[in-house]
């Protein structure tokens, strides 16, 4: 087995939407460039992972917690489509429907985002640019959106429709992790093809592991 880690953006250097980004883009989106960062390393284990003994055409992509958001997100990515023929998932995931405090639209990622350079007074995306990226990372907070292009819909209608990747994919939770609040946040939608089960948190091996450690 051949792991492969890497880095991708986050905050707003990896999910601001501008209405003057979605025109440079070409594809009328922006934002979710922390995702696109995920397909670009996937399409290097594709054509790379040969070389270091691995089966490009055997790849699990796995990830926990906000990692566990991109999964389902790029499950349900076109421009991820091909890449991973597996996936695991940890204690978390995106399925309420857009507009259930799911992930937001375009054109309100694209108002957050000219308030957000307003605030750091910048008049035009090239001010913007001028900025030490650490005081644009401090304006605020950003998150994966559904911009019609890396996200086409709410992962809840992509899913219930069964036009996700075809793929098998482990899902579980750290110990401890399923609060009620996360539990509602990360619904799942109910399809026959489909079953969740709460974790018995006194059955996991890190669980097993804090038991011990205790004594």
């Amino acid at each position: 087995m051949v792991v492969v880690t890497f880095n991708y953006r986050l905050g707003n250097l990896g999910f601001l939407a501008l209405p003057e980004l979605s025109v440079e883009s070409g594809r009328n989106a922006s934002g979710n460039y922390g995702l696109m960062d995920i397909i670009a390393a996937l399409r290097w284990v594709k054509a790379n992972i040969a070389a270091v003994g691995g089966d490009p055409s055997n790849v699990t992509l796995f990830g926990q917690s906000a990692g566990s958001w991109a999964v389902s997100l790029l499950m349900a990515s076109p421009e991820a489509r091909g890449l991973f023929q597996r996936a695991i998932g940890e204690s978390g995931a995106t399925f309420r429907p857009a507009g259930a405090n799911g992930i937001g639209s375009l054109i309100d990622a694209e108002k957050s985002g000219a308030a957000l350079r307003a605030k750091l007074g910048a008049t035009s995306l090239a001010e913007l640019r001028k900025l030490p990226a650490t005081k644009v990372i401090a304006a605020g907070p950003a998150g994966p959106i559904i911009d019609g292009f890396v996200v086409p819909a709410d992962t809840y209608s992509v899913f219930s429709s069964g036009k996700q990747v075809d793929i098998p994919i482990l899902i579980g939770s750290t110990a401890m992790r399923l609060t009620r609040s996360f539990r509602s946040r990360c619904a799942l939608p109910r399809t026959s093809n489909w079953r969740s089960r709460r974790p018995d948190p006194s059955r996991t091996a890190s669980s097993r592991f804090i038991r011990h450690a205790r004594m």
